[in-house]
């Protein structure tokens, strides 16, 4: 691992040439270790080129201020993490951007939607926190017709369970902090494409200094080296438990698009070669239900983030959605009763039952 800030030379003239080449000279432009885990994501995500920066949200931001100027429109789905809504929604009408949200049922429409001036078509897929899969392939084609790129955010899947890239996709990001990481000890992102779109990307990632650090890029090359393994064990856990919840009273329903009653199953089952670890559900009780649901749970620990080898459970309205108003909210169908399971590498069955308790908890408070 080269924890180096600025590499050192014989001489100036040894210097000079060394920028000229653009060879390591100091972190921020370009580190070894950063380098071997952007190869790694590249073959991963089959892309010409890929990128490391030090947050998911880093990542994302350098992307759009790399393809976007004023008098510019972009199209987004609405189901997005909540930081990208709100940086998309408060920051970029600053800069004489113009965001065009659409719905999920907006897919089939979007060649009707896309104009000349639409630079851009941003998505997540499958979506937080409602596991939402979009058409990539079909969108993809359609972005292309109107000249506009298409950015997906791979993260919930991975390039384990969707090659976006293989679908038409002009970009891929991710919050490396989640499955790529897989331990819960970084905090990283990437974005990977075509190789000119990157080399736009790294200017303005030096400029704006959103790298990631060697020790970060080491403990997520680290984590890479298991995600296959991992991910096969928590998606047959998450598989296990959407299953269980499906059928249990005060849940309202379940969201995980391996299970026949999401409304994505065939899409999922066509695009993607795996249904992915979090599962999202909706519980029959109020916001004091969910807080005595979650206090009880014992094995799966309340915390905002998923993709590690630890269970995580998290209330979206009240961390990554929070920042939205409850309008927001309500039209992507966060409620104060839904609940985001990341399941991680637990037996299935504590796991199940420690969920069962959190359920008997809110069977108590009704006095039923």
């Amino acid at each position: 691992m080269h924890r180096s800030a600025v590499f050192q030379f014989e001489s100036l003239p040894d210097l000079t040439a060394a920028i000229a080449e653009g060879d390591y000279v100091y972190s921020r432009w370009a580190n070894p270790t950063v380098r071997a885990v952007e190869e790694t994501v590249m073959e991963l995500e089959e892309a010409e080129d890929a990128l490391a920066f030090s947050s998911g949200m880093a990542a994302i931001a350098t992307l759009l201020l790399t393809t976007l100027r004023k008098g510019d429109r972009l199209i987004v789905l609405r189901d997005v993490y909540g930081g990208t809504f709100e940086f998309i929604r408060d920051l970029l009408p600053r800069w004489g951007i113009e965001p065009i949200w659409i719905g999920l049922q907006d897919g089939q429409n979007l060649t009707r939607l896309l104009q000349k001036e639409h630079r851009l078509v941003y998505i997540e897929s499958p979506t937080n926190p409602l596991l939402r899969v979009f058409p990539i392939e079909e969108t993809a084609n359609a972005s292309h017709g109107a000249g506009a790129l298409l950015v997906v955010d791979n993260t919930f899947a991975t390039p384990v369970n969707q090659r976006p890239i293989a679908l038409g996709a002009d970009v891929v990001v991710h919050s490396a902090s989640k499955f790529l990481g897989g331990h819960n000890d970084l905090i990283g992102g990437f974005a990977a494409g075509k190789k000119d779109f990157m080399n736009e990307m790294s200017k303005m990632r030096t400029l704006l200094g959103g790298v990631m650090d060697p020790h970060a890029a080491f403990l997520c090359w680290r984590g890479l080296k298991t995600l296959t393994l991992r991910l096969r064990t928590q998606s047959n856990n998450a598989a296990g438990i959407a299953r269980h919840l499906d059928s249990q009273p005060y849940v309202r329903r379940v969201w995980y698009p391996g299970l026949q009653s999401h409304p994505d199953f065939e899409l999922a089952r066509r695009q993607m070669s795996g249904f992915g670890a979090v599962v999202t559900f909706e519980l029959d009780t109020d916001v004091q239900g969910v807080q005595r649901f979650l206090k009880s749970l014992r094995t799966i620990k309340v915390a905002p983030s998923l993709g590690g080898c630890d269970s995580l459970i998290t209330h979206p309205a009240s961390t990554s959605h929070v920042g939205l108003s409850r309008s927001e909210r309500e039209l992507m169908g966060i409620g104060d009763g839904l609940v985001r399971l990341s399941t991680g590498l637990e037996d299935l069955q504590i796991l199940i039952g420690d969920l069962d308790g959190g359920l008997k908890c809110i069977e108590n408070l009704s006095g039923k």
